[in-house]
């Protein structure tokens, strides 16, 4: 991230491959620039594209990565938070003698 941000303006548009939609959109440009370059005979441009394409399937990678965590983490937390009240009034309720087991505080 440093290195984006000592850069110049070019590198300041490296920060968008971090997002999934334009990672997967550079990588569809890049696999078509191969197979135009492979349907030409064009070994020379095929390479240096499938070295371009080597190196952004990190990108995609990462970008895939961050978006998986960051929706399961904010996932994680509705769903904590919508059981929140039902938990604690069965914990209650089985404190104040309203319930027999400790299994009655989930729907299984």
């Amino acid at each position: 991230v440093i290195l984006v941000f000592s850069g110049g303006k070019k590198q300041w548009l490296k920060i968008l491959d971090i997002l999934p939609i334009t990672a997967k959109f550079k990588m569809f440009i890049l696999q078509s620039k191969l197979y135009w370059s492979q349907y030409k005979g064009d070994e020379v441009n095929a390479k240096k594209t499938q070295e371009k394409i080597s190196d952004q399937q990190y990108g995609v990678n990462l970008s895939l990565l961050i978006e998986a965590s960051s929706e399961s983490s904010f996932q994680f937390f509705f769903q904590s938070m919508f059981m929140l009240p039902a938990l604690v009034l069965g914990i209650r309720g089985y404190a104040a003698g309203e319930t027999q087991h400790m299994t009655d505080l989930f729907n299984w």
